[in-house]
């Protein structure tokens, strides 16, 4: 289904190979950008924690903003902007470089602009692919995002890395400005034309009912609860991690690039398991799964020592694991979320939880930056990736009471609204959950509530 869909749908294969090169590109500058403040500008662990913070502090307001404006009038205006935004703000760094001016004010102030385009240009995404493809593919679509998404991570450290050390990590964010351009380009040539949705009352106004179906939603809340903990403590890991190989493990740029590259291969198999995966085991099982791997991943990572072979191979296995469980994850709640948030405030729904979710993220990189610090970024990782094991177990053993119970009520509810003049038809389904109810129990909701969570 999801080859099929790019076959026969250009202007979604238009967006989609538009994503796959600026993904490269993002994950480049993900091997890049924290080097050029290691290496080129000697920051310190806090001021490393302090960077990933600033970047993902606009995460707090842009998500909403994003979310009212596209909710109300058009996705692709917003998402050029983003892309060609923060190709501005990386000429902007590389400029700076050149000309011996570039500091660790300049750098939080270019991470805080692509945060904040970033934010925008992820809700505008989510909002528009339904509005692409229909809600009947959007498992198809969120797959092959999903799998663009993963490939990008496992070439994208590589080359990053490679270029890094070959000429330089400022020089290298330079990729990363073409792909957006790149993006940017794919998206003016999309034939596909948003109508304004002129939906009733203030966009303003819903933004409240957006945050409250969020928190109310049974489903919802249970995922929101340990998706904030897990952001916390997963980005207080990221932080650390980067301080302890290249401080600790002495790690080349080439081989930390080796390593995300290795763990985004588990990312991969994640993106082309994923979908069958949910088939065969159901949403709640694939979520512990996918959870735990996303959690125990990350633990394994103290498990790495010198800074040979055998510490790139065991950095990249963790990350691996990690990749693989995370993607697991998104490939299921994503289109469940999508699938069954009411259209009034599908964008602002989708803001809502992503602002409440990555309002952690900041926090987490500022506490891995001074555990980093203080304590070592070994015992910083060991410390934070305990915390992930933890809350991991714990929705383990929530979901099993309470979340199994629910999805079964739903999936009733969903079956009874077939009886009627449907009742002949042994596959009915809500059509809004079409492309995404062929795994077990999960994913067969929408009807009780007509919601999403």
């Amino acid at each position: 289904m999801t080859s099929g869909l790019l076959r026969g749908h250009r202007d979604f294969r238009l967006l989609w190979v538009g994503e796959t090169i600026s993904g490269v590109g993002g994950r480049v500058s993900a091997v890049a950008f924290p080097l050029v403040a290691l290496v080129v500008l000697d920051a310190n662990p806090t001021q490393m924690g302090l960077l990933t913070a600033t970047q993902y502090a606009p995460v707090l307001l842009a998500p909403m903003v994003a979310g009212v404006v596209v909710e109300r009038y058009r996705c692709r205006p917003v998402m050029l902007v983003a892309h060609m935004g923060r190709a501005a703000a990386l000429a902007l760094a590389y400029l700076l470089w050149i000309a011996g001016e570039l500091t660790m004010t300049w750098l939080y102030l270019v991470a805080f602009v692509i945060g904040a385009l970033t934010a925008a240009f992820d809700v505008a995404t989510q909002t528009y692919l339904p509005r692409l493809i229909g809600r009947d593919r959007l498992v198809a679509g969120n797959a092959a995002m999903q799998a663009s998404y993963s490939s990008s991570q496992a070439v994208g450290p590589g080359i990053g890395g490679a270029l890094a050390s070959a000429i330089g990590s400022p020089a290298t964010l330079i990729l990363d400005l073409v792909s957006y351009v790149v993006a940017a380009t794919g998206l003016i040539l999309i034939r596909h034309r948003e109508g304004r949705e002129r939906l009733a009352g203030s966009a303003i106004h819903r933004v409240p009912a957006a945050f409250g179906f969020v928190l109310r939603h049974p489903v919802t809340g249970l995922l929101l609860r340990h998706s904030i903990v897990y952001n916390l403590f997963e980005q207080a890991v990221a932080v650390a991690f980067v301080v302890f190989a290249v401080r600790t493990l002495t790690l080349s740029p080439t081989s930390l690039g080796a390593v995300m590259g290795i763990g985004s291969l588990g990312a991969l198999a994640g993106a082309i398991l994923g979908r069958r995966a949910g088939q065969r085991w159901g949403l709640r099982a694939v979520l512990i799964a996918g959870k735990g791997g996303a959690s125990v991943g990350l633990a394994a990572l103290v498990l790495c020592h010198g800074n040979g072979v055998v510490a790139v191979a065991t950095a990249g296995a963790a990350f691996a694991i990690y990749g693989f469980g995370l993607t697991l994850v998104n490939v299921h709640s994503v289109s469940l979320r999508q699938a069954i948030t009411p259209d009034h405030i599908q964008s602002g729904a989708f803001a809502a939880y992503r602002t409440m979710t990555f309002v952690a993220v900041p926090v987490g990189a500022a506490l891995g930056g001074f555990a980093a610090q203080h304590w070592g970024p070994r015992t910083a990782i060991a410390v934070c990736a305990g915390a992930l094991v933890v809350a991991w177990l714990w929705f383990s053993v929530v979901s099993t009471h309470h979340l199994a119970s629910r999805l079964a009520a739903l999936k009733l509810a969903s079956d009874h609204a077939c009886e009627g003049k449907h009742s002949h038809d042994r596959h009915c389904r809500n059509p809004r959950l079409r492309g995404v109810s062929q795994a077990p129990v999960a994913l067969r909701i929408a009807t009780l509530e007509h919601a999403r969570p």
